[in-house]
């Protein structure tokens, strides 16, 4: 019986003069049994070739569809990879779904979703990348959720596209993780620095053994090391002695992966604190992490 009822109302959507009165029918049902009522509803809304009345209609229906999409995370790959739709307007419909319904998710859930997304990130096919590292980067600056236990991998998986082969997924990649550098404070990032470091080593490795001169192409853009920078200067600054020189140590690597011309607007940035902090007392081998950080941003400027 309630599948007759939700495909009637789904019916009753391609009518204009029901449309109305159809939504508000299965808003109602998800309200009072969501678990369900979605299994009926979401095969049939994201069914491909997705169009844009399906995209429109679940978008509308985000507010009692996103706190249960956990338990149906596999629609998220599905309407991700819509997102590349050749219709304009059918993408245009599927990524505001999306964004909806990530506003919209039960953040003790979050696990579930960022799991899905990983998935996608290393995807072969570019345009899932693509979608993929956009809804993360959407998805952390919508969702409220508890993000220490998730930085690590999201921020390693995204610096990894930093070395994509297809310029839109490096750029989106960027815009990815200034959202997480700018949502998150940078006092919670600061753990996380050797992660970024080891990252960086592990994505050029390849690189390094054909060439010693390589570049990293996510961070010689404009603004390229712009979302990490915070993170290394706050260490840099209030951080213990030995996150002091890691912290001088991960910008000297930074630092020789970026292009001179992509550095020029970051040199005051970096040199600042650390011709200041030179004068303080710390041990040997933090000053010699920040004068080979100093020396190799100068000789590059």
């Amino acid at each position: 019986a309630v599948d007759e009822v939700v495909m009637a109302l789904m019916a009753s959507l391609q009518d204009e003069q029901q449309r109305d009165f159809a939504l508000d029918g299965l808003r109602n049902l998800l309200a009072l049994r969501a678990a369900l009522i979605l299994p009926i509803l979401l095969p049939n809304l994201t069914t491909t070739p997705m169009t844009e009345f399906n995209a429109t209609a679940l978008a509308s229906l985000a507010d009692v569809a996103g706190p249960v999409l956990h338990s149906h995370a596999d629609v998220l790959t599905d309407l991700i990879d819509s997102l590349a739709h050749p219709d304009p307007g059918v993408a245009r419909a599927v990524d505001m779904a999306i964004k909806l319904l990530l506003e919209h998710i039960d953040p003790e859930y979050i696990h579930i979703l960022v799991a899905q997304a990983l998935r996608s990130l290393n995807d072969s096919k570019a345009h899932m990348r693509l979608g993929s590292v956009s809804v993360v980067g959407h998805m952390v600056s919508v969702c409220s959720a508890n993000w220490e236990p998730h930085i690590s991998n999201l921020v390693q998986a995204i610096l990894r596209l930093f070395n994509d082969p297809d310029i839109n997924v490096r750029s989106a990649a960027w815009g990815a993780l200034d959202n997480i550098t700018k949502t998150i404070k940078k006092e919670d990032l600061v753990g996380h620095l050797a992660v970024v470091r080891e990252t960086i080593r592990t994505v050029l490795e390849s690189e390094r053994r054909k060439n010693k001169n390589v570049v990293l192409p996510g961070f010689c853009v404009p603004k390229g090391i712009a979302p990490l920078l915070p993170m290394f200067l706050h260490a840099l600054q209030f951080g213990s002695p030995e996150m002091r020189e890691q912290a001088a140590l991960g910008l000297s690597e930074i630092i020789d992966v970026t292009t001179d011309e992509a550095l020029k607007p970051f040199v005051v940035q970096i040199t600042g604190p650390l011709i200041r902090i030179m004068g303080d007392r710390f041990p040997w081998q933090v000053k010699a992490a920040m004068l080979q950080t100093l020396s190799l941003v100068i000789s590059k400027a």
